[in-house]
């Protein structure tokens, strides 16, 4: 079965039916015209098509409110090496058997191209709510962020990084107004019970414009952000020891990608000579620091099979995926 070429929206179901060939910003317009949103944006890999995104094991900036594009995939239509094309049911789990999709979601395209996508999505927030915090230690920092996430005050997009004096929590919250100001006071008295200081909140914002708002196709404000060369999850008690680690290095970071569990930190490693870079990045694990899956590259079948679909690709006149 080959993957539909227009896109079909499900407004009682609030599912989208779309050719993942398509950059994930391009959904996302689509869905504007509908009211209706992704939710998660994949971070600094704006111009990547939404199959892109799913075959690797990105969370996107805004998933500890939304959940992960994996999470919010319903069901795939896929290429396999020999031209063929499998497609998984959208029906529960429970009703189909093994949900055998999640052999291709994270998997780098090692088992087949995804060309056809249906995803779960959300009515477009009525409200953004932006909060930004001075911590003087890191520590203090790192335990607000996650107290903040265990009491309920969910935000949509946050981020701790480096500032010119101490570090920062940069939050957003989205939502109908009551929902944005019930978490973002939540949010603030634990700050300021941490002893932080109160930032303008339109700090925060910007941070988010960059990131997400924004025009895909514009450089992004190198002076919130950078393009990071590794990513890394940790849990929160292990957070701390990693930013220690990172800026005895004079890494330029930023951790996000906040869960319940721990958060992600995404990492410039320009500081650091190629040749220490393996050995940086032990001691990175040995602090307790996990490698995604798209961190640790494809390995032999993998690389096989992509030979393989360029080869189909070729005969069919296509460009690779």
């Amino acid at each position: 079965m080959s993957c539909p070429k227009e896109a079909r929206f499900n407004p009682v179901a609030l599912t989208l039916q779309v050719d993942a060939r398509l950059a994930w910003h391009q959904v996302e317009r689509f869905l504007a015209d509908h009211q209706a949103t992704l939710g998660w944006h994949p971070p600094l890999t704006r111009l990547q098509s939404l199959g892109e995104v799913l075959e690797t094991a990105c969370d996107g900036l805004r998933a500890t409110l939304y959940g992960s594009p994996r999470d919010n995939c319903v069901a795939l239509t896929v290429r396999l090496a020999d031209g063929s094309h499998v497609s998984s049911l959208e029906t529960p789990r429970s009703a189909a058997g093994p949900d055998w999709k999640h052999l291709l979601l994270g998997g780098n395209g090692e088992s087949g191209t995804i060309e056809c996508a249906t995803m779960r999505v959300y009515p477009r927030p009525t409200r953004v709510e932006p909060a930004a915090y001075r911590f003087s230690r890191t520590d203090m920092a790192v335990k607000a962020a996650a107290d903040l996430i265990h009491h309920g005050a969910i935000p949509a997009a946050g981020a701790l990084a480096p500032g010119d004096t101490g570090v920062e929590l940069l939050l957003t919250f989205e939502g109908s107004r009551a929902i944005c100001g019930a978490r973002a006071a939540i949010a603030d008295r634990i700050c300021t019970q941490s002893h932080s200081e109160r930032l303008d909140p339109t700090r925060a914002r910007a941070w988010m414009d960059d990131l997400v708002e924004a025009d895909p196709e514009r450089p992004v404000a190198e002076t919130l952000f950078f393009s990071p060369d590794l990513r890394v999850d940790a849990l929160w008690d292990r957070v701390p020891a990693l930013v220690d680690l990172v800026q005895a290095r004079s890494c330029a970071f930023v951790v996000t990608g906040f869960r319940h569990t721990g958060a992600a930190l995404l990492l410039d490693l320009s500081a650091i000579q190629d040749q220490d870079r393996k050995r940086f990045i032990n001691d990175l694990q040995e602090a307790g620091a996990v490698l995604p899956f798209d961190n640790l590259g494809p390995g032999p079948v993998g690389r096989h099979m992509r030979g393989l679909l360029r080869g189909t690709d070729n005969r069919n006149g296509r460009p690779g995926h």
